[in-house]
């Protein structure tokens, strides 16, 4: 029988984590600093003097400096937690990493001076700065937090699954929503943000497909397929909301049901009220992000998405099953997840579907392609990159858990494998990008291929990880361990009526005795 705690690949990751993401970190972000890799002679941009350190000042951009924060935020924690694991003191741990990453950053920073299509100034590396100080000050209590959570939720692992499971989507689509974490808390840009604010449901996305009917092909030819293809990224990223809720809806209900013992009609307005608080908390969060400002469209899509999570309820788990062995209905009902998922990332990367087939057309989209990594970004602001990258990322991510439980149902679920499930998704991917080539409003990127690649690798090796963990914390409460066939079971079955009232114990009667006058 095999057991995912004894492989030694996953052993390896589990205590060399914090390490290997420390370096994928440091050498991500190196390499994205130095492109396109165009080194001359130094060039200050005009309106620009030698000021801080050599580095020329500029006036600063808010949404830069915080997405300039938020980039060495995380590798603060990173690089601070790496040193505390190997004995240092929280203090001295947050001091090295903090002098290490600012160092880091300032010679990034004189390396970009030599490069004349990026711009170089002492700001970025102030911001950098405060990021690394942010992220190494706050490790420290979020890993306690981390420590206290997993202690926590130990129980729930064992006997609450939907209850963990529930909890991780709800932090996913906090984080969904927020990205790209550019927030701001300035008076005035709060006040342009509420003045941007979409109070109308869908406005946005009518806006941009008017704009795109009504936009003159001949004037710029590139507008109708801009316009069109931010309608359509607005429309599936709405899509996802609100599958996203539903599923929450259906993990929340279903504790509601079995663990609390409800009843039907109590279990659907909790799971309703609480659905809705939480969108209300990440669309009002949004008023607080420069880059996307509040929309009731979200909120219209987390209202449908739980209403139609509550009906899809009963016939999900019904289909899931309950028992000890595996039924064909809930492989049936994975392999449904991973083509849905697979179907919305073919969506949004081949929308809005407006091929051309002109040999003008084909030249120029073959021109334009990208084959050296990560260059299509250089000319975007860092909070579009970032929330590119990131929400392509968690997608490809996504899809590697979908699959990776979908392959655990069959009778040998050692037949997931990391690297070959992200060369299969990375060959996936690089056949749709030819197909852009089609496409003028879509250009063709090797960088989408390695992120598919990397973002379901990842994936699949996370679940596997979530596996193991599982597995040793039941071997180790003494809990017997489930078949090799189910190896993630969420106690999804058929609802549980509540216990019957137990019946009223009978009076007993007591007796009396008269006392006899004497």
């Amino acid at each position: 029988m095999h057991s995912y705690s004894d492989n030694r690949l996953l052993m390896f990751l589990r205590r060399n984590l914090v390490e290997l993401l420390t370096l994928a970190y440091l050498f991500t972000l190196i390499y994205v600093s130095i492109l396109p890799l165009d080194f001359a002679a130094s060039a200050v941009p005009a309106g620009m003097e030698r000021h801080f350190l050599g580095l020329p000042l500029s006036r600063p951009n808010l949404p830069d400096v915080a997405s300039n924060v938020g980039l060495y935020v995380p590798f603060g924690m990173l690089v601070c937690a790496v040193f505390v694991k190997r004995g240092a003191g929280p203090l001295t741990a947050a001091v090295i990493s903090t002098l290490f990453l600012a160092a880091l950053s300032l010679a990034l920073e004189w390396t970009q001076q030599y490069s004349p299509s990026r711009i170089s100034c002492a700001t970025d590396f102030m911001a950098n700065a405060i990021g690394a100080l942010a992220g190494s000050l706050l490790a420290p209590s979020l890993f306690w937090l981390a420590r206290r959570a997993v202690r926590m939720n130990r129980k729930d692992v064992r006997q609450r699954s939907s209850a963990v499971l529930a909890r991780l989507l709800v932090l996913g689509l906090v984080v969904l929503a927020w990205i790209p974490f550019d927030l701001t808390f300035s008076a005035d840009r709060v006040a342009d943000s509420l003045h941007r604010s979409s109070l109308v449901p869908f406005a946005r996305i009518h806006a941009l497909q008017y704009a795109a009917d009504h936009s003159s092909a001949a004037a710029d030819p590139g507008a109708v397929y801009r316009f069109a293809r931010d309608a359509w990224f607005l429309r599936l990223d709405a899509l996802g909301d609100a599958a996203g809720y539903a599923l929450l809806a259906i993990l929340t209900a279903w504790y509601l049901r079995r663990h609390c013992r409800t009843a039907g009609i109590r279990t659907a307005q909790w799971t309703l009220i609480a659905c809705l608080w939480l969108a209300v908390f990440a669309a009002a969060g949004q008023v607080f992000v420069s880059s996307r400002g509040f929309d009731s469209t979200y909120l219209v899509a987390a209202l449908v998405g739980t209403v139609l999570g509550l009906l899809a309820f009963v016939p999900v788990v019904q289909t899931w099953g309950h028992t000890q062995e595996v039924p064909r209905s809930r492989r049936t009902l994975l392999g449904c997840a991973v083509a849905g998922i697979a179907a919305f990332i073919l969506l949004r990367q081949t929308a809005p579907f407006m091929p051309s087939l002109s040999p003008e057309s084909l030249y120029t989209q073959a021109s334009a392609a990208e084959w050296v990594p990560m260059t299509i970004y250089l000319q975007a602001r860092l909070p579009a990159v970032m929330a590119d990258l990131l929400g392509k990322l968690i997608r490809f991510g996504v899809l590697g858990i979908a699959i990776t439980l979908y392959r655990a149902t069959s009778a040998d679920p050692r037949a997931t494998r990391p690297l070959v499930c992200g060369l299969l998704v990375a060959f996936a991917m690089a056949a749709t990008e030819c197909v852009q080539l089609l496409l003028p409003s879509r250009v063709p990127s090797i960088t989408d291929v390695l992120l598919a690649g990397a973002g379901a690798a990842a994936g699949v090796q996370a679940c596997r990880l979530a596996l193991a963990v599982r597995e040793e914390i039941v071997a180790r409460h003494g809990i017997p361990a489930e078949p090799v066939a189910v190896v993630y079971n969420v106690e999804l079955g058929v609802p549980e009526e509540g216990p019957p009232e137990p019946a009223p114990a009978p009076r007993r009667r007591r007796r009396h005795t008269r006392r006899k006058l004497r």
